[in-house]
């Protein structure tokens, strides 16, 4: 057995503190090297810089003041313009004096269509006749109007390229 060795203080000497272990660095990867089955986190927020700008719906020409109107921002055909769940933002505001101002944020600039339904019994539906005609107040982007049915997109879209862009869309009753 060997004659054990008296600690590092006992004889004056300070004790050297252990290195710490490396944090290993992350292996930056393109998006062609991400398997699809893998998930994939995207960060909060316009990563992509891409422009934005504020769009304000300017609604006039209810024939009263009762109920709200719900204004839907649409960034492609598919569900325009009465399916508001398929709408890239979506507004409810009240009428006053018989008109209504919807201001829509963040907005990037692209392609869009708004249409509007003056919810007159506030019931988030829109009522209609026997016939599938809205009983309630109507509009769209542009004051698009539909032939044996409502508006089509391309009929009521709009190129948004501004930090701010006001537009205005008339209510009509059938």
């Amino acid at each position: 057995s060997q004659p054990r060795s008296k600690p590092a203080e006992a004889e004056g000497q300070a004790t050297p503190l252990p290195l710490p272990t490396p944090t290993p660095v992350p292996k930056i990867v393109s998006l062609d090297d991400i398997e699809p089955e893998q998930p994939l986190l995207l960060a909060w927020g316009n990563q992509s810089n891409q422009p934005q700008g504020t769009l304000i719906v300017n609604i006039h020409g209810f024939r009263n003041d009762q109920g709200e109107v719900r204004v839907s921002l649409y960034a492609s055909p598919e569900g325009f313009p009465d399916k508001a769940a398929k709408a890239l933002q979506k507004k409810m505001v009240k009428i006053e004096s018989r008109q209504a101002q919807v201001v829509f944020s963040n907005v990037p600039f692209g392609k869009y269509a708004v249409s509007v339904h003056h919810d007159e019994d506030s019931n988030a539906k829109m009522k209609s006749n026997w016939l599938g005609m809205p009983k309630e107040g109507v509009g769209a982007s542009r004051d698009a109007k539909g032939s044996f049915g409502p508006p089509r997109f391309q009929n009521a879209s709009f190129d948004f390229q501004d930090e701010e862009l006001i537009i205005s869309i008339r209510v009509n009753y059938l």
